[in-house]
């Protein structure tokens, strides 16, 4: 069955997994060695709870400049993931999919509050 394959997720970084900061924020912490970004409330379990076959590709609005900050944060909360696309304009992101039949849903969008970490987010109902 279809949904027995590998999932793929498309995740935005600022506000999402972690706090949304200013870039005058981002350019502070940059200037600090080894300073680690913390998690938004239940993003670490949403990372656990995905199977292992699973890929993750980040996407942001972050500047290149950002990125060793950003990857050290990742790799600190061993969080796994496939890609870091950077420099995407901070507007809005679409998915655009096939789909097999009309009961399978191929892409599923899901929107959270900026800062509000996953709290209740379900991967298996998109409506939440």
């Amino acid at each position: 069955m279809l949904d027995s394959y590998p999932k793929t997720y498309f995740i935005d970084i600022d506000g999402t997994i972690v706090p949304n900061l200013t870039i005058e924020d981002l350019d502070e912490y940059i200037q600090i060695p080894n300073y680690i970004q913390d998690l938004l409330p239940g993003v670490k379990k949403f990372f656990i709870s995905l199977h292992r076959n699973d890929v993750v590709i980040f996407t942001t609005a972050r500047g290149n400049k950002y990125k060793e900050l950003t990857e050290r944060t990742l790799n600190h909360h061993r969080i796994k993931y496939l890609q870091l696309i950077m420099d995407l304009p901070a507007g809005q992101r679409f998915l655009i999919n096939d789909t097999v039949n009309i009961f399978f849903k191929k892409s599923i969008a899901i929107n959270v509050l900026r800062n509000a970490g996953f709290g209740d987010v379900s991967i298996f109902d998109p409506e939440v």
